[in-house]
């Protein structure tokens, strides 16, 4: 009986993965392996973001070596980018046009909600897709060609930290600005003990990647993300679905620039 109990538990946890790989990205899992799923339990895949974010960046490093070796190193990082944009649906892209266009404006919050939840994209939108995508390839492109931190730990590890930092930082203790809507499925309901083990999670994979530079490039990232989440409080009062996209590109391109400093190469 305790050894059916045990197999039941492993293959529930199992089960939570496959959900949240299935919700936080385009990669295919059967509609079997999530169907006993509710949307209560989707919370409790937190501790799997670390690792999703893993399988995306190995992907697109995988993308970006096959790439290079045909069409060199600005097309290779070209094809990573558009690897990681298919791999999520483009859904992390989509909040950071939604959050550029409704939290750069003059209105007032209710009105910057609403225009985060129009699917019609603005100025403020595309420039911040614009900028994003391209400062991404150029950090990455430098990082290939005159930086002696590989491109590939920039690729495998700003997925790792950004997903878990988004946990940490976007999600724990912090208020939905909506009474609705699909952010709220894990907004404000992360437990301190999902917390540690998404950190210690991301740590460790961090720490294996890219070691003591990683650490530091992560802490730095952590930095710029407490900026970035006291600024979306001071506008909207809370955390949306759209921020937190927002934010996980943020957080990627934030963690490829500290790898470019020059002081982590000391």
């Amino acid at each position: 009986m305790p050894h059916r109990l045990h197999h039941i538990n492993r293959i529930y946890w199992w089960q939570i993965f496959c959900a949240s790989l299935q919700f936080i990205s385009r990669i295919p899992v059967p509609q079997r392996f999530t169907q006993h799923i509710t949307i209560d339990d989707y919370v409790k895949g937190v501790i799997f973001f670390p690792i999703i974010g893993f399988i995306i960046g190995m992907s697109c490093a995988l993308v970006f070596s096959l790439a290079q070796c045909v069409w060199g190193s600005a097309i290779g990082l070209l094809f990573a980018v558009l690897c990681n944009t298919v791999i999520t649906g483009a859904f992390h892209l989509d909040g950071l046009a939604d959050t550029a266009d409704g939290v750069f404006t003059l209105y007032q919050r209710p009105k910057m909600l609403e225009i985060m939840r129009d699917s019609r994209i603005g100025t403020n939108g595309v420039l911040a897709l614009f900028f994003a995508i391209t400062l991404k390839i150029a950090v990455l492109y430098a990082l290939s060609e005159e930086h002696d931190v590989s491109v590939y730990t920039a690729l495998i590890g700003a997925p790792v930290v950004a997903r878990t930092l988004a946990v940490i930082i976007l999600m724990y203790r912090q208020p939905y600005a909506r009474d609705k809507g699909l952010g709220h499925v894990y907004i404000g309901k992360v437990t301190t003990k999902q917390a540690k083990l998404t950190l210690s999670c991301g740590g460790i994979i961090i720490a294996i990647v890219n070691g003591g530079v990683g650490i530091v490039c992560a802490l730095f990232t952590l930095g710029f993300m407490c900026c970035y989440r006291a600024y979306i409080q001071r506008k909207l009062a809370g955390q949306t679905g759209d921020t937190l996209g927002g934010g996980i590109e943020l957080a990627e391109l934030c963690f490829c620039l500290s790898l470019l400093t020059p002081t982590m190469s000391l």
